[in-house]
Parts: structure tokens; C-alpha cells; sequence
């Protein structure tokens, strides 16, 4: 008798702390949600395709921040936190509006007050922002990559290992659609968005260096994965080496078959990132030396092999990459936009407002009929947009991404999360690689996976204190 309510209580102890801790239902629901960005998140226009995600990370944030609340999150939570407020509160203070006498002498300004004085209108109140509406929907698209982030730092090892897993499911299933998408031509219904890429394979996204981007990011975490199972399933260790080479091989060849050169620049990132990740997680384990060998050696090798068939068969990438037969509009833009941003400093134009702004600027030389809707450089974006504080926010969040990502490393042996950390502290830097040629955080998918990286460099609650090996 006496043993069955011990064990009674046991049980119930561990079903009110498994609801409590959201272990039923919560992972799920925050796996879902990057599955939804990932799949309908594609797109940096799309309204609809944003609207989609919003609404699928309200309930994922609010449960969040009801557990962050519950003390379900580290200490070293507080810095990304704070500086995702301090991002909201940007945004949110350029939509205030001010008195006429102040915002008519903000820098950039002059010609809004000569327009409303042409047509003998009085001032009226208005923001920094130029584009209020703009602005206010900028502050609303934070709400996945917060969902993402708060969520992520609340859940533990395991889960975060089954998010990351997710992540390389949807890569695969990205990487069949385009080839649908190269089969089907042009024309190809299987094309999400009307404003595309219609030569080339694209997958859930809009544009293919998105697209290539989105898969040589999960080449990092495709290798902690691997090395885990592999060292978890002694007795299946060569056939998760193989899965994983595979997982990677079939995304680096679809980000490579794109003809996006970024995309190309990222997967031989991604496979030096991988030996990096497999090393480390090797060293955390006393499985044999061998499997990890197995596994470390070819996957660099095989992944710069795959990066160069694929570019040696693909004339189109190969033109690309050699083709040197006059300035690109990218590199003709960004110094012009960043001339700009000096007409709006210190405040900013307002975020969102790039494509408003830029069409008042835009040098007639360069005018046609492709539309300018971002610039090909996000830090510089955010330099017209959000001015001195935001170049500033960057600067501190570089500041916390090398700092955290340092201190895990440095950690105990017992830092059952440091591989996947330092996994996702390389996705992270190719994003941010990435957005010096193109704009993919700006698009729901990749900041929202971008937020979710951020997660896995954190520490999870108590995870110090793992036994040796458990990386």
C-alpha cells in the first residue's frame, strides 16, 4: 500500500510538472511556428505571407513570456531581451507624434514641411517616421522573431534539439519543391509569390539568394545533430554520419543549383562551420575518436566538392560568378543610400520607410523598370532607417553575440548545450554575412530563424549543471 502511493505521488508530481513546463503541448506549438514562418514567411512584401506568421506567434509569445515569468529562463536571457525592447521601443518612438515646431527642424524633414506648405496646409502633428504606417507594421513584424526568441530561451535541451530538427525537415522539403519549381519552368504553379524568381528553384521563398541562403544556414545544424544521434546510438553511428552527409549534401546542392552566389559563399562557410561544430561536440564526449573523425573529415571535403561540381555543371552560376562586365545595381546602390542616411542622422527616416525615401533620391540614371523596395546591405538600411540608435543597436548586439558565444565555449565540461549553441552562433554570423550583400532578415522566415539562433546561444535554465559529455 505504502509503495503505491509513494509511486502515486511520484507520478503526480511529474504529470502537474510536465504540464507546468508546457512539455506536452508547448515545443510543439513553438516547432510549428518556425514551420510556418519557414513555409509561409518567404517573402519580405508579401502582406498576406507576414500576416500568416504575426498571427501564429501571438499565442506562441504570450505563453512564452507566462514562462519566462515562471523563472523558466537563465540569467544570460536578460541581454538579447533587453536588446529586442530596445529595438521595439526604436521603432515605437518614431511613430509619436510631435509638435510641429519640432519635427519641421528634423533633419531629412524639409521637404514634407515644403509640400504641406505648397499646398497652404497648416502643419499638422507627425512622427520621425515618414512613413508612420510603414513603421507601425515594422514594430508589428517583431512579433515572430520575439515569439521565437522568448520561446527558445524557456525551452530545454531537448526541446530545442527538436526545433533545430524541424529546421532541417523543412530544408529538405524546400529543396524537393525547387526542384519541382525547375521542373515545372517558368510557369510553374508550384511558385508561391508572383514576384519571384522564375528561373530558378526558390523553394518556400520569394527570391532564390533567400532561398540558398535559408539552406546552407542548416548546414551547421545538421552536423550537431548528426554527432549527437550518432553518439547517443553507438550501434547506428555510421548510419547517422551518413544521414547527416546526406542532409548536407542536399542542401548545399540546392542552395549551389540557384545560381546565387551568396548561396554559394555560405554553404563553403557552412561546411567550414560544421567541422567546427562536429569538433566540438567531440570534444564534450568520450565516444571513440573514430566516429567523429568519420564524420568531421569528409564533411568539410565533401561539402566544398559538392559547392564546386555544382558550380562547374550550372553555367548560369558559373557566368555569374565570372562575370565582371560592368557595376552591379547592388553596389551602385548601397553608396547612395548610405549618402542618404547623413540627410536623416541622427534620427532616421523611420523604419520601413527605405522604399518611400529612396524613390525621393533616386538618381534618374539609375531609374527602370526594376523596383527598388530594399537595399542590398541591412546594416545600411538600418543606418537611413533608425539612424545613429540603430547603428548603435548593432553594434551592441554584435557586442552580446561574440561575448555569449565566447563565454559558452569558455564553460564547463558539463554544458550539455555548448555544440548546439555554437551551431547556432554560426547561423547567426551567416545570416548576418548574408545581410552585407542582401536584405534576408527582412524577410518573416529568416529573422524569425535569426531569433531562434539568438535562442540556442543562451544557456537553458540549469543546464550547467549537466554530467561530463552530455554536449
Amino acid at each position: 500500500m505504502w509503495a503505491s502511493r509513494s509511486e502515486s505521488v511520484v507520478l503526480t508530481r511529474y504529470k502537474s510538472e510536465a504540464v507546468a513546463s508546457g512539455r506536452d503541448w508547448y515545443p510543439a506549438a513553438v516547432l510549428a511556428l518556425l514551420i510556418v514562418a519557414l513555409t509561409c514567411g518567404g517573402s519580405s512584401s508579401s502582406p498576406i505571407s507576414a500576416g500568416i506568421v504575426r498571427i501564429c506567434a501571438v499565442p506562441v509569445l504570450a505563453v512564452g513570456l507566462w514562462r519566462m515569468a515562471q523563472g523558466r529562463a537563465s540569467h544570460a536571457a536578460a541581454w538579447p531581451l533587453w536588446l529586442l525592447a530596445a529595438a521595439a521601443a526604436l521603432i515605437a518612438a518614431q511613430c509619436i507624434p510631435l509638435p510641429p515646431g519640432l519635427w519641421s527642424e528634423l533633419p531629412g524633414h524639409r521637404t514634407v514641411v515644403d509640400a504641406y506648405r505648397a499646398a497652404e496646409i497648416p502643419l499638422p502633428w507627425l512622427p520621425i517616421s515618414l512613413t508612420p504606417a510603414a513603421t507601425w507594421d515594422a514594430l508589428l513584424g517583431l512579433t515572430p522573431p520575439a515569439a521565437m526568441l522568448v520561446a527558445t530561451l524557456t525551452l530545454g535541451d531537448r526541446d530545442r534539439r527538436l526545433v533545430a530538427a524541424g529546421v532541417l525537415v523543412v530544408a529538405l522539403a524546400s529543396v524537393g519543391l525547387g526542384m519541382l519549381q525547375l521542373a515545372g519552368g517558368e510557369h510553374s504553379p508550384l511558385r508561391i509569390y508572383a514576384v519571384t524568381n522564375a528561373n530558378s528553384a526558390v523553394g518556400f521563398f520569394a527570391n532564390r539568394n533567400h532561398f540558398s541562403g535559408f539552406l546552407a544556414t542548416t548546414l551547421p545544424l545538421a552536423a550537431y545533430l548528426a554527432t549527437r544521434w550518432a553518439r547517443q546510438a553507438p550501434a547506428f553511428s555510421l548510419l547517422w554520419i551518413a544521414a547527416g552527409l546526406a542532409v548536407g549534401a542536399i542542401d548545399a546542392v540546392g542552395a549551389a543549383s540557384t545560381g546565387s552566389r551568396a548561396g554559394l559563399l555560405l554553404v563553403l562557410i557552412g561546411a567550414a562551420a560544421s567541422v567546427m561544430v562536429i569538433l566540438r561536440a567531440r570534444a564534450r564526449s568520450s565516444a571513440p575518436r573514430w566516429r567523429f573523425a568519420a564524420l568531421a573529415a569528409p564533411a568539410g571535403l565533401a561539402l566544398c566538392a559538392i559547392g564546386l561540381i555544382v558550380l562547374a555543371v550550372n553555367p548560369r552560376l558559373e557566368h555569374r560568378v565570372q562575370a565582371r562586365t560592368g557595376p552591379e545595381l547592388r553596389f551602385e546602390l548601397n553608396p547612395q543610400v548610405a549618402k542618404v542616411g547623413l540627410d536623416f542622422a541622427p534620427f532616421g527616416s523611420g523604419a520601413g520607410s527605405f522604399a518611400a525615401v529612396y524613390q525621393m533620391y533616386e538618381p534618374v540614371s539609375s531609374m527602370g523598370p526594376a523596383f527598388v523596395n530594399h537595399a542590398h546591405d541591412d546594416f545600411i538600411e538600418v543606418w537611413l532607417e533608425a539612424g545613429v540608435a540603430g547603428v548603435t543597436l548593432i553594434v551592441a548586439f554584435l557586442v552580446w553575440w561574440v561575448t555569449a558565444t565566447w563565454s559558452r565555449l569558455q564553460g564547463r565540461r558539463g554544458d550539455r548545450g555548448a555544440a548546439l549553441a555554437l551551431a547556432g552562433s554560426f547561423v547567426v554570423g551567416m545570416l548576418l554575412v548574408h545581410s552585407l550583400v542582401d536584405y534576408p532578415l527582412r524577410t518573416p522566415a529568416l529573422i524569425t530563424l535569426f531569433a531562434f539562433a539568438c535562442g540556442l546561444i543562451v544557456p537553458c535554465r540549469g543546464e550547467n549543471g549537466g554530467g561530463p559529455g552530455a554536449s
